[in-house]
């Protein structure tokens, strides 16, 4: 129904009809209109227009087999483009996006080649193309293909033109739950401009106050959302007496309205009749009624009826699955035949919720949870599935947003097997840890997997010059956006967008289609399991895995040793997330009794008791738990008051961090001897608002002097050799060590304007940032940056930190030593030197060397804070 309200006001406008017939399409008459034709084509049975036209209706009715008829007897030298646009809408109806976008993609591709790239038809075949993406979860795809669909109507038809309303309100609904202010923007205008060439009564007048309603909620303005959808009601019945789609569509968001404001007995009732309308118009499969029973199976959860709420999710999944008639509801779909995924995956994770929550308030048998243990595998299942679909990384990163609920509700279900199973109760422990893993950094390691693949599927150098290119002016472009630009620069910025994708989506395909071993490999990342994580750690290390699982207010920590797993559940404070702040802000100001209380907390919650024999951890955060540096946390109540003789973590245990179990798995350990080593620091930054960083020079000639002792070949780029042309080399790839003392910058609100400041050039503006960064060829053990607020960056549920560690570990870094704050340059110099000794000297492991190097710098300043010391910290396998 969504996409319905999506296309309803746009298709079928297009050619020249009879003035009867086009009234009565504009109007949803679909019955009256597919009559018309009928009579029309009596008289004239191989009229393709007509023909073309009929599909289309009967796509409109639902009725697609015989739409499919149709469409297979044309050919597109008879019809043009458009029969391919309308393939593709009818694919889409089917729930079939992968042929849809097939027929697309052809569709824009004759449009091109027939010079009618910015025609109305190309317009309608990017609205078709839009829809595909929204309906698949990919906001930021759709959005780009309704923008330049925007761009080319503007260029054609009159501003207050049906079709420009059309755009407007296709845009509000791509905006409706990323920026529902925006979003009713676009709506008001469609209205305004359906009012004034239609009057009060038309059902595009209808479509525009139900998406106004849609949007007045998201923003709980309450009483707006439902005059709204009261307004489209009225006018919905005017024009229909009987049952019809737009009538149920309207009373179920009136259903989703009543229950967000706590009144469920109404929403109950919305709800059943919004049933009612779309069982008597699409009969019991459809992909609406899944999102209807899936409020309703919320509702009855939500009143604890735990029977009514598991058989309507069931009842969901029935609706949304073709073939899938069981009334079993211990069995589950496959994952290939859906009409909608995200709805899908909300059934399967709601039902599993609601069996797990009928065994804790009613059944107490274990079989409840194996049927939620099983919707949830199936939901795991699904998630890949709808990984694979997914091309841009903002799309998989609200993927990754959507399934951590899903791996919450695993983790739990599997830990409480592990206690309360009859048998097999370590296989569930284990279980847990799988879902916990499945939960972190799945975008950062399918890339990190993706670019694997093509080191090892002999793909030609020519074709990969070529995909960096692409990539970097898909970067290029995404930072001018992020950058606000004005609106024709923006426009046309979209524009370019847009070609960027289709050309990097068609060579992506490409590839998989002439290298099977590389669309194999990039597919086979497995999450790691508590065996494989066992068999790569040493015998003094431990990993400790950290899942947050928010709904239930519950943090699980996993430590793993070679010997021993283990799982320790805590219960979340109530200020768990103003201790995070306050231990940061009590390092950065240096405040002893703020960061007495905040540390002292979070150690308690955070370390567990830990076997004699480990010194280093290996530490996988989660959410804002990215953001804290702990080696702070105390080991055991502090003695006497103050900084000097507190007994951090530090003093027992070097630390390492990782952003998942998998990129343990996939690393080997590294040192560094004889090594070649890159040094850079542009010390001064005159075309910025920076501060000159005079310390870094002295900083860069001591680590030299030190390494050029011992069998390391030190490469030195001082001031304006410190460019953004020396790193983009391809000379980058043979350094084994790469230290970059400058300034970095982290944008959390944008990501992809983080940067790090280089030496201005001519051709390059010395600000190398996180897209291009991507586009590097790392080779290195080590790269150091010690820089300002390296280590942040924005916090995305089921991705971690998002900034400038992520892209230097996808270009290829083993290892990496950031920063979570800016220290003074002298300082920070000492540190650095204090940290490369032990690793050439010694041979030790980094993370041992950074331990050591922290603890030299308080056996010589003993008063010393961790402001000093804490912020530098190492992300990689070591």
């Amino acid at each position: 129904m969504r996409l319905l309200f999506l296309l309803a006001c746009c298709i079928l406008s297009l050619g020249t009809f009879a003035q009867t017939l086009e009234s009565l399409l504009d109007d949803a008459r679909y019955p009256e209109a597919l009559n018309q034709l009928d009579n029309e084509l009596q008289v004239n049975p191989h009229n393709t227009a007509r023909l073309l036209q009929k599909a289309e209706v009967l796509i409109r009715l639902g009725r697609f087999n015989e739409a499919s008829k149709i469409l297979q007897t044309l050919a597109p030298d008879e019809t043009g483009p458009r029969l391919l646009t309308v393939r593709g809408l009818l694919h889409l109806n089917q729930g079939r996006a992968d042929l849809a976008l097939d027929q697309l993609n052809l569709a824009l591709d004759a449009f091109g080649k027939a010079g009618q790239r910015e025609s109305l038809d190309a317009a309608e075949a990017l609205t078709v193309f839009s829809t595909v993406y929204l309906q698949q979860g990919k906001a930021a795809q759709a959005e780009q293909q309704m923008q330049v669909a925007l761009a080319i109507r503007q260029k054609l038809v009159q501003p207050r033109s049906e079709l420009m309303a059309a755009s407007y309100n296709d845009l509000g609904l791509i905006y409706l739950t990323i920026d529902p202010d925006k979003s009713l923007d676009y709506y008001e205008m469609a209205l305004d401009i359906y009012r004034e060439l239609r009057g009060e009564t038309h059902p595009k007048v209808a479509i525009a106050y139900t998406n106004m309603g849609m949007a007045y909620r998201q923003l709980k303005l309450y009483g707006d959302a439902v005059n709204n959808f009261e307004e489209a009601r009225s006018i919905w019945g005017k024009i229909y007496t009987g049952s019809h789609p737009s009538k149920g569509f309207v009373a179920y968001n009136l259903g989703l309205t009543y229950r967000a404001m706590g009144n469920a007995q109404a929403a109950r009732g919305y709800y059943e009749q919004a049933l009612n309308e779309l069982e008597a118009s699409y009969g019991n499969r459809h992909p609406e009624l899944a999102r209807v029973w899936n409020s309703l199976g919320e509702l009855h959860l939500f009143q604890s009826q735990f029977d009514s709420s598991v058989l309507a999710y069931h009842r969901g999944i029935v609706a949304n699955v073709e073939g899938f008639n069981t009334t079993r509801v211990d069995i589950n779909p496959p994952t290939t035949q859906f009409d909608d995924g995200s709805v899908l995956l909300n059934s399967l994770n709601g039902k599993a919720l609601a069996l797990e929550e009928r065994h804790f308030g009613k059944s107490l048998k274990q079989r409840d949870l194996d049927a939620s243990l099983s919707a949830l595998k199936t939901a795991d299942t699904l998630i890949d599935r709808l990984r694979q679909q997914i091309n841009l990384d903002t799309d998989k990163i609200n993927l990754s947003t959507n399934a951590q609920l899903v791996y919450g509700n695993a983790v739990r279900v599997c830990y409480q097997l592990s206690l309360t199973a009859l048998k097999n109760r370590k296989h569930y422990a284990e279980m847990a840890f799988y879902f916990a893993e499945k939960s972190k950094s799945a975008v950062l390691q399918d890339a990190i997997a993706e670019s694997n693949a093509k080191s090892f599927a002999n793909i030609p150098e020519s074709l990969l010059r070529e995909e960096l290119e692409l990539k970097a002016r898909l970067a290029l472009v995404a930072q001018k956006l992020a950058q606000k630009p004005d609106p024709s620069a923006e426009q046309a910025l979209r524009q370019d967008l847009f070609q960027l994708n289709r050309s990097y989506q068609q060579f992506v395909a490409s590839l998989e289609k002439n290298y099977p071993e590389y669309y194999n490999l990039k597919f086979s990342r497995q999450a790691t399991t508590v065996r494989q994580a066992k068999e790569k750690l040493n015998e003094n290390e431990a990993l400790i895995s950290y899942f947050l699982d928010e709904p239930k207010e519950r943090l699980y920590i996993f430590v793993v040793t070679p010997a021993h797993y283990r799982i320790h559940v805590r219960s979340l404070p109530a200020n768990f997330e103003r201790n995070i702040t306050g231990l940061r802000n009590s390092l950065q100001f240096q405040n002893f009794e703020t960061f007495e209380r905040t540390a002292g907390t979070l150690g308690k919650l955070l370390i567990p008791v830990l076997p004699g024999s480990v010194d280093h951890l290996i530490i996988l955060p989660t959410g804002r738990l990215s953001a804290i540096p702990y080696e702070v946390l105390p080991l055991s109540r502090p003695k006497v008051s103050g900084f000097q003789a507190y007994p951090y973590l530090l003093r027992n245990y070097a630390t390492s961090y990782l952003f998942s179990a998998g990129m343990l798995t996939a690393s080997t350990p590294a040192r560094v001897k004889a090594a070649n080593v890159l040094m850079c620091a542009p010390i001064e930054f005159p075309e910025t608002f920076l501060a000159a960083l005079p310390g870094t020079e002295q900083e860069l000639r001591e680590i030299n002097a030190l390494l050029s002792q011992h069998q390391c070949t030190v490469y030195e780029l001082l001031r304006e050799k410190a460019s953004e042309h020396a790193l983009k080399s391809e000379s980058l790839s043979r350094y084994d060590v790469v230290h970059l003392a400058t300034h970095g910058v982290v944008d959390e609100n944008q990501p992809e304007l983080s940067r790090i400041f280089l030496t201005a050039t001519d051709g390059e503006d010395g600000q190398l940032y996180s897209g291009e960064l991507y586009n590097l060829k790392f080779n290195a053990r080590l790269v150091t940056l010690s820089a300002c607020e390296t280590g942040l960056g924005k916090i995305s549920r089921g991705e971690g930190v998002i900034g400038l560690s992520r892209a230097l570990l996808y270009a290829g870094a083993k290892n990496l030593m950031v920063s979570y704050w800016s220290v003074a340059d002298e300082s920070t110099a000492q540190l650095m030197s204090n940290f490369y000794r032990p690793v050439v000297i010694s041979g030790h492991s980094f993370a041992k060397a950074l331990q050591e190097a922290k603890l030299q710098l308080l056996k010589e300043s003993p008063k010393i804070s961790p402001y000093h010391w804490a912020p530098f910290v190492l992300i990689g396998r070591d």
